[in-house]
Order: C-alpha cells, then sequence, then structure tokens
C-alpha cells in the first residue's frame, strides 16, 4: 500500500472533516450516545478546520496557531488519517489533540506512523515530553497508545455528551532526542 505522509493544508479542511466524523462514528458507536454521533456534520467540522489549517501558498492564517500541526496520511490522493500535535501552555510539552484513521485502514500501520509524526513535532518543537487522552471505553485507542510507550499519568477528565458523562485518561511520555 503506498501511503504518503505530509502537513496538512487548508484544502484538506474537507477531507480532515470526512476522517474526523466517519472514524469517530465507527471507533465511538459502543459509547458514545448515538443520538450524538449521528448529529456529528461533516460541514461544520469542515468550517472549523478551516480556521485551523495554513494555505498551501504558505501564508498562515491569523487564527492558526504556529505550534500546532496536523498531518495526514494519503492512499491515492485521498487523506485516510491525519494526526494533530503541538504544545500545552507549559512550552515543554507536547500535545496530541488528535488522530483519527478510516477504519477500512486501522491495523495497518498508518496509525503508528502518524505517532511517529507526532513525535518529530515534538522535537521540532523542543518539547520534552508529551500527553494525549483517551476515552475510558475505547480499550482498542488505549491498547495503541500503551504499544507505544505511552503510560497512564493518573490525571482523569469527564465530559458530558448528551447528559452521559465520559471518562478520558491522560497518557504521557517522554520525547526522545
Amino acid at each position: 500500500m503506498n501511503i504518503h505522509y505530509r502537513a496538512a493544508t487548508l484544502e484538506d479542511a474537507a477531507a480532515i472533516a470526512n476522517v474526523e466524523v466517519t472514524s469517530m462514528q465507527v471507533a465511538n458507536r459502543e459509547f458514545m450516545p448515538a443520538v450524538h454521533l449521528e448529529k456529528m456534520d461533516r460541514l461544520s467540522s469542515a468550517e472549523r478546520w478551516k480556521n485551523a489549517l495554513p494555505s498551501t501558498e504558505e501564508q498562515v492564517p491569523d487564527q492558526v496557531a504556529p505550534d500546532h500541526i496536523v498531518v495526514v496520511a494519503v492512499h491515492e490522493k485521498t487523506v485516510i488519517g491525519y494526526v494533530g500535535a503541538g504544545k500545552t501552555n507549559d512550552k515543554d510539552v507536547g500535545f496530541i489533540s488528535s488522530l483519527f484513521i478510516l477504519s477500512e485502514y486501522w491495523g495497518v500501520g498508518i496509525g503508528k506512523v502518524l505517532m511517529a509524526e507526532a513525535m518529530d513535532i515534538f522535537r521540532e518543537f523542543k518539547c520534552h515530553s508529551a500527553i494525549l487522552c483517551a476515552y475510558c471505553d475505547n480499550p482498542r485507542a488505549r491498547r495503541f497508545y500503551e504499544r507505544l510507550g505511552w503510560t497512564l499519568t493518573g490525571k482523569i477528565y469527564t465530559q458530558e455528551i448528551e447528559g452521559i458523562k465520559l471518562e478520558m485518561v491522560y497518557y504521557g511520555r517522554t520525547v526522545e532526542k
């Protein structure tokens, strides 16, 4: 399978939104309220992404965070996954804001490469460590992160969606130079 990885641009907004919504609907259907998943909207997501991605002309819009980068995985000109990585308020600590891959590409190594891309971003930003969150009820994601050396920090975040409280656990790891 020929997959290449590159920094996302404004032109990728709709494709990233499709990956985000489709992946969330598949990966989270076992524990997230169905009404929430059904309400997810690719157009709204694409608009949000348009405000978060630089254009191909290298002109970074004012609203784009200079310390957050999105890398896409592309197969046959189609965006099939992405990772968002940047800095937290503590400039020495990186944060993975999102990692999504279309389910038909799960298990072939794309997530592993995207996570390696995130680690490269953290090194570029001179981060010493990094964190990410995963839903407690998403064992597939949690096993994936643990296989890559991420460990639980003990911090838990509770999110309410459609009246249901969902817990997320924080993972951390050092960023090797």
